[in-house]
């Protein structure tokens, strides 16, 4: 919540600020009693904004490092200052918010544990309503899974907190997650995003430094994120063309004879045999409708498994273990 003082102190630098950059001067016409007016109200105005400043309670508002000078009636502000300023009061409010929700986590996490300890002596097994406080060997794919989520916010709060705290006590200076000395989560994230863009860095100057055009014609140790995906992907591309040469010189062997990349060996013979194999599971999964009266047969039923039966199998499987799981639950 804005305090009135500080709502004047930002309506009066605004002011401030606009008289000083765009009031035009007087034209050498005006008479003397206007002049006389006008200066005895522009003295008035920033004898008050000096006044303003000049009084402990707004200096204690606006922060120790805000520098306030008045020379010929200006008023200037640094603007790091009042970065500062936002910083600090921002890592404030989330202080707060982080000593709530670790007070909340805490709690939970003591009101669970309690009432584990009382079902244990009383010799039954604990009610649970999340899945990530089922047993070992009751726990499923859900429950997994919000473990391990609430575990990476949990980290991630801690480290927040402990950011915030620094922001704080260093007066609003700007603290980056890879600055603390105990990181998290986003401090691992934001030192591998630095560390690969000071590799792009580094193999780029190389490149530049040796006259190399292309970035994977580096040497191997110097080579850097660019130079590794253009060589997989230049990789692919000669294999490509290797079985296709191949494949040509096949067909001209046999008298011009069309042969298909399923017998050569490369990228594209791998996914012809795939398509081959969905196009072989679907025909032979119609033929097993007409053979059930009509009735829809599923790719995981049906006489031949082909790559979307296995698909299907395996969520089948993923969605029945999910089910047991709630069931339990």
């Amino acid at each position: 919540m804005i305090s009135r003082s500080q709502f004047a102190t930002a309506f009066l630098l605004i002011q401030a600020v606009y008289t000083s950059s765009f009031q035009a001067p007087f034209p050498r016409s005006i008479s003397v009693h206007e002049n006389r007016i006008y200066s005895t109200s522009h003295e008035i105005r920033h004898h008050r904004i000096s006044r303003l400043f000049s009084s402990e309670s707004n200096n204690s508002e606006l922060g120790t490092n805000t520098e306030v000078q008045a020379p010929d009636g200006q008023i200037t502000i640094r603007n790091q200052d009042l970065i500062r300023i936002l910083f600090k009061k921002l890592a404030n409010l989330s202080l707060q918010d982080y000593y709530w929700r670790s007070d909340y986590f805490k709690t939970s996490e003591a009101d669970r544990q309690v009432e584990e300890s009382i079902a244990r002596m009383m010799g039954e097994e604990a009610a649970y309503v999340r899945p990530m406080n089922a047993g070992d060997e009751k726990i499923g794919p859900l429950g997994r899974a919000e473990k391990t989520l609430v575990k990476w916010l949990s980290l991630v709060i801690e480290e927040e907190g402990r950011r915030a705290r620094l922001i704080s006590s260093s007066n609003g200076e700007f603290v980056r997650p890879i600055d603390l000395e105990v990181g998290g989560p986003l401090s691992n994230l934001e030192s591998a995003a630095v560390t690969l863009l000071e590799r792009i860095r580094s193999s780029e100057k190389e490149r530049v430094l040796t006259s190399t055009l292309r970035p994977k014609d580096l040497e191997e140790e110097k080579r850097g994120p660019l130079g590794n995906l253009e060589a997989k992907v230049v990789n692919a591309l000669d294999e490509i063309k290797r079985s296709e040469s191949e494949r040509m010189k096949l067909s001209q062997i046999r008298g011009g004879e069309i042969v298909r990349p399923i017998d050569v060996v490369g990228p594209l013979g791998e996914m012809e045999l795939w398509y081959l194999e969905l196009i072989t599971a679907e025909k032979q999964r119609a033929k097993d409708n007409e053979r059930n009266n009509g009735g829809l047969v599923r790719p995981k039923d049906a006489s031949i498994q082909g790559p979307m039966g296995t698909a299907e199998l395996k969520v089948t499987e993923a969605i029945n273990y999910i089910k047991e799981e709630e069931t339990e639950r």
